[in-house]
């Protein structure tokens, strides 16, 4: 395990505080950031040096990184229209905060935002696949889908460790204003002919 790296390659909301909650238990030196994902696609070998687990990422070069690291992938997901519905409330939280610097991105999801969202997880997912798909260090997880067992028994195989206990990080955070469908997700699913998943 020393030298293996393990790349959580979804996209945030997909159980990521869980999964490096569940890193940090076996011991294992984990990066909760989305800078490694731009830091692989700038193919930028140095930054990699600290850690042995990233994860909150998504649109990472894992093409680079799979040649650079003895390395594993997770692609951690959800259902579509509640992997929207998170990433919405998640945005309307940052444009509450009005931190300094926040990128736009972070702030924008208007309709158009949402679509490309969906593009842009459609694409991301599909060229995953296709690379992985003759290859051995691979998997998905999804905790909305997926049983604690099932994960479990998933990542011990993976951390090479004794995993306890599963913890379901924000997964039932819910804030006042939290809206479980939200116009803008029902017009972009609707617009892109997408079923409510």
């Amino acid at each position: 395990m020393k030298s293996k790296k393990i790349f959580c390659i979804g996209f945030n909301k997909t159980g990521t505080s869980s999964l490096s909650a569940i890193a940090k238990s076996c011991r294992i030196k984990s990066l909760h950031n989305p800078e490694w994902a731009e830091q692989s696609r700038l193919r930028q070998p140095q930054f990699f040096e600290k850690f042995n687990f990233y994860c909150d990422g998504g649109l990472a070069n894992f093409e680079w990184l799979d040649q650079q690291f003895n390395a594993f992938f997770i692609l951690n997901t959800r259902p579509l229209t509640s992997w929207l519905v998170s990433r919405y409330n998640h945005v309307e939280r940052n444009k509450r905060l009005k931190k300094s610097g926040i990128k736009k991105s972070w702030t924008d999801n208007t309709e158009s935002a949402i679509e490309n969202w969906i593009k842009m997880r459609i694409w991301y997912h599909k060229k995953s696949y296709s690379y992985f798909q003759k290859k051995t260090n691979f998997l998905t997880i999804d905790f909305w889908r997926m049983s604690s067992r099932q994960i479990t028994k998933r990542l011990e195989s993976i951390f090479e460790h004794k995993i306890e206990k599963i913890p379901r990080k924000n997964v039932a955070y819910k804030l006042e204003s939290y809206q479980t469908l939200p116009g803008n997700v029902y017009s972009a699913l609707k617009n892109l002919n997408m079923n409510l998943n």
